[in-house]
């Protein structure tokens, strides 16, 4: 093991007043959870830094609200919504390429199954099947290509979102 990984262990252990072996072993335990479930560790990190920003540091982008009020709202404030995430998002991180993905993989996690290969990430969802749910997707996604300078490609079809970043 690195000595400054040793050293961070120690001090976590510590501040958590338990043994550095115990400490490690929570850690793994819960890690190879994550693991066996299907979760990787990289994107499930990302994830919690990324809700953890946007709890702390940020308050009035984001509402729980029912699934159907997407069909109530114009496209428009989707694509501000995109804007105000991702710029919102890249002040925490240099990684834009990691912030991006992460991002996506979020939102449409809630409601489709998402894959990502390479520099692609795909959305299957049955919910896809409605053409307006696709739109309001695609101009949030708009919405984030006009402030990253990555190109961004959408592929709409039936029941699936395709995303590449070149």
């Amino acid at each position: 093991m690195r000595k400054d990984i040793y050293e961070e262990l120690k001090n976590l252990a510590s501040a958590n007043g338990i043994s550095i072996y115990k400490y490690t072993n929570e850690l793994l335990e819960a890690s190879i959870e994550l693991e066996k479930n299907g979760i990787k560790l990289s994107m499930a990190r990302d994830q919690i830094l990324l809700l953890t920003k946007m709890m702390e540091n940020y308050k009035g982008l984001l509402i729980l609200a029912p699934f159907s009020t997407y069909k109530f709202s114009d496209k428009t404030e989707w694509k501000k919504f995109g804007k105000e995430i991702i710029a919102y998002l890249l002040q925490f991180s240099t990684d834009k390429y990691s912030t991006i993905i992460s991002t996506l993989f979020m939102f449409l996690s809630f409601i489709a199954d998402v894959n990502i290969s390479s520099n692609i990430l795909e959305a299957r969802s049955p919910l896809f099947a409605d053409e307006k749910l696709q739109d309001i997707i695609v101009e949030m996604i708009n919405g984030i290509r006009e402030i990253v300078d990555f190109n961004i490609k959408v592929e709409k079809q039936y029941g699936i979102i395709k995303v590449n970043l070149e």
